[in-house]
């Protein structure tokens, strides 16, 4: 077998499943109610509250491993998540079926290639993700898309990857991409920077503007669904500990306004990575040391 031929791990409900809700609009989802399932108690939109709690304690978020990226099918049924291994990492999944959200089972799988940041396309066909199937030392971006027989085999999205290593990503209603890029020659550490792709733009992809990268590491790029928020990562001075979150919303007149630190309400001492919003922009769940976080979005404007 090849070493670097990709197992996946697919659990029957998800390869029987139909495809039909593939396009099901993430209008129609009562997101709240979602949260609310994996939480055990409501969004507080008000944000009396906006200190960010432990996303699913117990279920999703465990004491004995480290959760990091996540994201929600559009039609609300499907909560991928990213699991560290030490070694190598894996994508799981949770299903929301009778109004409840079961045990998350592994979804993406390999015994030595890594796959990780899972991202689900706005209109739910594909399923993103970083791996490092390719390659040795480096990460592409890769997905699985939806067919009428389950997920196909991973493939890697051309354009975006590069013999450098790219780092998450993720794309508005509109068709923008956005994803991280290592800008170090091969013999300096690593340093991320922001790209994105559009229907102007080089077939790589451009660097976004000083407004939102740095010298330092600028990484984790998501981008709301409207296209004008983008939440970051960066561990430019400054920050509150390891790596902190960043938002930069975009003018009127196109261009990204100078990013600005998410505060200490968000940010810890530790390592806040992988932002990620919901559908309705109400939710901001995210990874801190090890374990994905929820706060209501209205601590960052939304």
């Amino acid at each position: 077998m090849n070493p670097k031929a990709c197992l996946l791990l697919l659990p029957c409900w998800i390869a029987l499943s139909s495809c039909a809700n593939a396009d099901s609009s993430s209008d129609s989802v009562n997101w709240a109610e979602r949260i609310a399932k994996l939480n055990g108690k409501p969004l507080d939109e008000n944000n009396s509250n906006n200190t960010p709690q432990r996303f699913a304690a117990g279920t999703i978020s465990k004491p004995d491993s480290f959760e990091y990226g996540s994201t929600f099918s559009p039609d609300g049924t499907l909560f991928f998540f990213g699991v560290d291994l030490g070694h190598r990492a894996e994508i799981h999944v949770a299903r929301f079926e009778n109004d409840a959200w079961l045990e998350s089972e592994v979804f993406l799988s390999h015994e030595t290639i890594s796959h990780n940041d899972p991202m689900f396309s706005p209109d739910g066909k594909r399923l993103y993700f970083i791996t490092d199937q390719h390659a040795e030392n480096s990460f592409d971006i890769g997905y699985v898309e939806k067919t009428q027989n389950g997920w196909s085999p991973v493939k890697i999205a051309t354009g975006i990857s590069t013999p450098a290593t790219e780092y998450f990503y993720s794309e508005s209603r509109a068709g923008e991409q956005f994803f991280a890029r290592n800008v170090s020659k091969p013999d300096e550490k690593p340093n991320f920077d922001i790209y994105f792709r559009n229907a102007s733009t080089p077939n790589e992809g451009s660097r976004l503007t000083s407004s939102v990268n740095s010298q330092y590491y600028e990484g984790d790029p998501f981008i709301s669904a409207d296209g004008n928020t983008l939440i970051f990562v960066s561990n430019r001075p400054g920050g509150a500990g390891k790596g902190d979150l960043y938002v930069s919303v975009r003018s009127t007149d196109g261009h990204w306004q100078p990013a600005t630190h998410l505060g200490a309400d968000i940010n810890s001492k530790g390592h806040e990575i992988t932002p990620y919003l919901t559908p309705d922009g109400k939710a901001l769940i995210f990874s801190r040391d090890g374990d994905l976080y929820w706060v209501s979005a209205s601590s960052i404007g939304q």
